[in-house]
């Protein structure tokens, strides 16, 4: 669950006009939050904390049944590319791995595995492996907020 939210609020633009979040308890207490007002969520030692630009509220997170948000406005694009894994194909490979991802200012790199850089270089949609020997590396892609690893077999 802590992943799932923290992704949710990790991948949505939110607009502050007029939105409001709502966290329900179990025991039927409920406290509410301008979107606007909320400077973090973060979970630390069992708890969800809610800072705001004037006080900080603590709760059992296994006290919470639900965060209800009213009114939120959302980018698709944002939320697809939070959750978007990436993909290299085909797999096995020979001369030439294809990305499935966008890797406009992205880095991938090529560890073999015994964790030492083989290749790196910047990513484009078709990456040259021609140099690698038959095997099993790790190939990683990083760009400005995500680092994503994958399994990569050469032929």
């Amino acid at each position: 669950m802590k992943k799932i939210l923290l992704g949710l609020f990790c991948g949505i633009s939110l607009s502050s006009i007029g939105q409001n979040m709502t966290l329900n308890e179990n025991s039927g207490s409920s406290s509410s939050y301008s979107i606007a007002d909320i400077n973090k969520i973060t979970f630390q030692s069992g708890d969800v904390v809610v800072e705001t630009q004037s006080f900080t509220d603590y709760f059992s997170i296994g006290g919470v049944r639900n965060f209800v948000f009213g009114n939120i406005i959302t980018k698709k694009k944002n939320i697809e590319q939070a959750f978007q894994e990436l993909s290299a194909y085909p797999n096995p490979c020979g001369d030439l791995l294809n990305i499935s991802q966008n890797t406009t200012d992205s880095r991938y790199f090529i560890y073999d595995l015994n964790g030492s850089l083989i290749q790196s270089d910047k990513a484009s949609s078709t990456i040259n492996v021609s140099n690698l020997k038959t095997g099993i590396y790790f190939f990683t892609l990083v760009d400005k907020t995500n680092t994503q690893t994958l399994k990569l077999i050469k032929k």
